[in-house]
């Protein structure tokens, strides 16, 4: 869903650098106030560790506040650049196009084996012959199985 999210930076302003420094004794705070930066993934870490009880080790309730609204605020533009691009006349925008593989295209080691030549080697005939007469018992069992039907 927020795939094209990924990878983007987002520098953090000055009031929250600011309110970040009396949490410098962790590092990764630390690192956020040296760099003035932090990625989107980042960002969903680091709201994810404050939900689960490190919210005074990383920030406060500011700093909180601050990745809520960021996150929030561009998973909205993503979406509402969807919805713009479907009233536009595009099918949906939510949905990524692909194409099919050609069925031709497929490699070799992914090609399906019988069991077969999955389970017998080529010098193993014998194998092969007990198969053969299984398959030809099933042929007959079917035969007359729709007679009786």
């Amino acid at each position: 869903m927020n795939r094209e999210l990924y990878g983007q930076v987002y520098d953090i302003p000055d009031n929250v650098l600011n309110k970040l420094q009396s949490y410098s004794g962790n590092e990764r705070v630390k690192n956020l106030i040296d760099k003035k930066q932090i990625s989107y993934s980042n960002l969903k870490k680091f709201l994810h560790d404050m939900k689960n009880g490190e919210k005074d080790s990383l920030g406060g309730e500011f700093f909180e506040n601050w990745v809520n609204n960021t996150l929030s605020t561009n998973r909205d533009n993503s979406t509402t650049s969807k919805r713009v691009k479907m009233k536009s006349g595009q099918e949906n925008a939510f949905i990524d196009t692909h194409e099919k593989r050609d069925k031709n295209s497929i490699r070799p080691s992914e090609r399906h084996r019988k069991s077969s030549e999955r389970h017998s080697s080529s010098t193993d005939n014998s194998f092969l012959k007990l198969e053969q007469r299984v398959i030809d018992e099933l042929k007959i069992i079917n035969e007359i199985m729709k007679k009786l039907i």
